[in-house]
């Protein structure tokens, strides 16, 4: 996940002022579940007003969804946690 966050922010600092990888997994480690959930949900929004304004239509687009499950050992009633495939001596996860 550090590996994902560290190229992320190289990439987008090419383009413009953005926090460090490490202020972004700090967010996310501190974040509850529904503040994800809200922010996940107002960048779709945001996404897809771009494309409309560009005279694309979700009947027109192909949307594709990116999941990553972080393997978990812990509590199984840990908010965020799901069943998921057996990986690594467990069978749970966050799932992003």
């Amino acid at each position: 996940m550090n590996s994902y966050a560290e190229c992320l922010a190289e990439t987008l600092h090419e383009k413009k002022h953005v926090p460090t990888s490490e202020t972004r997994l700090d967010y996310f480690r501190t974040a509850s579940l529904e503040e994800i959930l809200e922010a996940t949900e107002t960048q779709i929004d945001h996404c897809v007003q771009a494309l409309k304004k560009k005279g694309i239509t979700l009947k027109k687009a192909e949307l594709a969804c990116d999941w990553h499950d972080q393997t978990y050992y812990g509590s199984l009633h840990t908010e965020g946690v799901v069943g998921t495939k057996p990986n690594r001596g467990t069978s749970y996860a966050f799932c992003f």
